[in-house]
């Protein structure tokens, strides 16, 4: 069976995500500040290598020292092209170049703003429906509240094969 037919029409996954020490240019809290949460993705691949994605995540962070004290929580809800490599039908390496909203709420005051988010990943499938996936996105945040971002992410992915 020829590569092409191979190819996943839909593919989800969900995933723990660590956002390192973000860099804030807003002199809060969430400078420097550690944030663990989730991803969830889904795309749509046209052909073996072209695919529409929508990704939404959250992560989370606490601060609680005597100096001071604060949470700080950001999602996001983004979209746009991913671009796999599907040699063999064991493992896909990808890359993605997402754009959308990102809400943030640090100790209290929130946000909504315009991102852009580059990254890529290894999906390496363990069945005909099932694979692990990793990879690592830097994000670039704009408007009012700004920040560059860089996550890691680990999951679960599933794929739909076209008929």
């Amino acid at each position: 069976m020829a590569a092409a037919q191979q190819v996943p029409a839909i593919e989800v996954s969900g995933a723990y995500q660590f956002s390192p020490k973000p860099h804030s240019y807003n002199g809060d809290i969430s400078d420097g500040l550690n944030r663990h949460g989730w991803a969830a993705s889904l795309v749509r691949n046209f052909d073996d290598v072209f695919g529409l994605e929508f990704n939404t995540n959250g992560s989370y962070g606490k601060v609680n020292t005597e100096e001071t004290s604060g949470t700080a929580a950001v999602h996001g809800f983004m979209g746009g092209p991913r671009f796999s490599y599907r040699e063999k039908e064991s493992f896909a390496p990808y890359g993605r170049a997402l754009v959308g909203l990102v809400h943030r709420k640090v100790s209290g005051v929130s946000d909504s703003f315009l991102a852009a988010q580059l990254g890529g990943g290894l999906t390496l499938f363990t069945s005909s429906r099932m694979g692990l996936v990793a990879g690592g996105d830097y994000r670039r945040n704009w408007h009012g509240l700004k920040w560059d971002d860089f996550t890691v992410y680990v999951g679960i992915s599933f794929r739909k094969r076209s008929e």
